[in-house]
């Protein structure tokens, strides 16, 4: 059997793969090509960020896509200058594509100049700017969506983003809300989105595996990312934090973390029975740098003292917000530091109930100086409180 078609075997047997996601052009017997998917914040020194992408290139300058920034080619521009720090003797380019181009997606010489591209960058901002001008119509494809495709299938490029150019890697993606919390449902306002759980719309499916998040642990977003999973029927979740990234291979869908500080977060939703009306049973994987995903199967990069075979912890705290991200740290930290076979952490708002475990399917690394703990499998348990 050839590799090309066992890996389309692959893909079409396991849950949770491909065949979740809508289409978006995109062939899995084809998928070639990086994402590098940076969850916002990204800082100009971060050079693993930078450097990794560059490296990942096809032949051609970098092309920067302003599409999601309200202030367009200014904002392309300045984001160029921080690319030309990086690209060597690589030129970097803007596509001059803003929010008020529709027009513009259809244009041949700007679809020939993103095809000329060996990687493309999507800045932060708003990602329904983005899908408003290259992907209006999810059932067709403009000049210069196909473009962009064009650089990952056909060139073996990268495409990577941050902040809004994550959140519209997926199809369907986020597109606004919060976690629900009891602190948020005091003030709900239907017509306020930033006050609903979740709010999704069609993406540019460049990543297919999953839905994709940004802003992760800062903005306490666990919750909100649980939710558009369970309303999407799309049962992976791939979310990253503030200055930290993702290298995909799309060709298996392997994933590499960058970034510390809780900076990789991977739900799997495909069991049987994760999702009921009122609750939820998950497994997640909590990443760092140079940790890897291939599937189900976590590599911790630096694995240190597995505390998994330490001990027992059980706790239970009541908070004003079990989303909120001081709050899951602090239990994250607890597990880290005094987790065993059976450490559960439940925090309790009035609301919702939230409870980490570490089971006998679980890893949880720990001890490696200057590193946070690469937690492996972790069993979520969300359901309403008593």
């Amino acid at each position: 059997m050839t590799r090309s078609l066992f890996l389309l075997l692959l893909l079409t047997l396991l849950p949770g793969c491909s065949s979740t996601i809508r289409s978006s052009g995109y062939e899995p017997n084809r998928a070639t090509g990086h994402l590098v998917i940076v969850g916002g914040g990204l800082k100009d020194e971060n050079a693993p960020i930078f450097n990794r992408f560059e490296s990942l290139c096809a032949d051609g300058p970098i092309g920067i896509i302003p599409l999601a920034s309200g202030d367009g080619i200014k904002a392309g521009e300045s984001t160029a200058q921080r690319w030309r720090k990086y690209s060597a003797t690589r030129p970097v380019i803007v596509i001059p594509l803003t929010q008020n181009d529709a027009d513009k997606a259809e244009d041949p010489a700007i679809a020939a100049q993103i095809r000329s591209c060996g990687g493309l960058w999507f800045t932060g901002g708003d990602q329904s700017r983005i899908t408003k001008v290259l992907r209006p119509d999810p059932a067709r494809q403009t000049a210069c969506y196909a473009a962009c495709l064009s650089v990952l299938n056909d060139k073996n490029g990268v495409i990577g983003g941050t902040s809004a150019g994550a959140a519209m890697m997926s199809d369907p993606m986020i597109t606004g809300g919060r976690s629900p919390s009891a602190r948020t449902a005091k003030n709900s306002d239907p017509d306020n989105q930033d006050s609903r759980h979740v709010t999704t719309a069609p993406g540019m499916g460049f990543f297919t595996h999953g839905l994709t998040d940004q802003h992760f642990i800062q903005r306490g977003r666990l919750g909100r990312l649980i939710d558009a999973m369970r309303d999407t029927g799309i049962r992976r979740g791939y979310a990253v934090s503030e200055n930290c990234g993702i290298i995909v291979d799309r060709s298996t869908g392997d994933i590499e973390a960058l970034g510390d500080e809780f900076a990789v977060w991977l739900i799997d939703a495909t069991a049987p029975g994760a999702f009921t009306p009122d609750a939820a049973d998950l497994r997640i994987s909590i990443l760092a740098s140079g940790d890897l995903a291939e599937g189900r199967r976590i590599h911790a990069a630096a694995p240190g003292t597995d505390v998994r075979t330490q001990g027992i912890l059980e706790a239970a705290e009541t908070v004003s917000d079990v989303w909120e991200s001081a709050t899951i740290r602090k239990a994250l930290g607890r597990i880290a530091s005094g987790g065993g076979r059976s450490a559960h952490v439940t925090l309790t708002d009035g609301r919702t109930s939230l409870t980490f475990i570490a089971d006998d399917r679980s890893n949880v690394y720990v001890g490696v100086p200057g590193r946070t703990p690469c937690f492996a499998n972790l069993r979520v348990i969300v359901k309403p409180a008593n």
